[in-house]
């Protein structure tokens, strides 16, 4: 089965919640609408990849993980680019009692005086 972003949308939803959503819940955060929602649903509930307990709750189902338990499902997470920090700042590391001395003109002329 292919997966579009709707299923992939659904199967995230319930990979990171912890006891499985409710079908309200799952609609909801999924932004689209209802009949489209149902139909991508039904199409993941018949290949296995998610599991209702009395059309209750809905889980992931033992298809969407493989034999390790990782998930075959991309989720397509981003790296977070913007928490690292560029090279340019980056300076080697010291090694411990290694001496170090700042740069005076990148300090601050108020707490440094000439």
């Amino acid at each position: 089965m292919n997966l579009n972003d709707l299923h992939r949308t659904i199967l995230k939803e319930l990979y990171l919640s912890s006891d499985g959503l409710d079908i309200y819940t799952l609609f909801k955060r999924s932004h689209v609408g209802f009949s489209t929602f149902f139909k991508a649903l039904i199409s993941l509930e018949e290949e296995k990849y998610i599991l209702s307990n009395n059309n209750k709750k809905y889980k992931l189902g033992g298809d969407a993980f493989n034999e390790t338990g990782a998930s075959k499902i991309a989720f397509g997470r981003a790296t977070k680019e913007f928490r690292s920090v560029p090279k340019r700042f980056k300076a080697p590391k010291l090694k411990k009692n290694e001496f170090y001395t700042p740069s005076l003109s990148k300090l601050d002329s108020a707490v440094v005086k000439s």
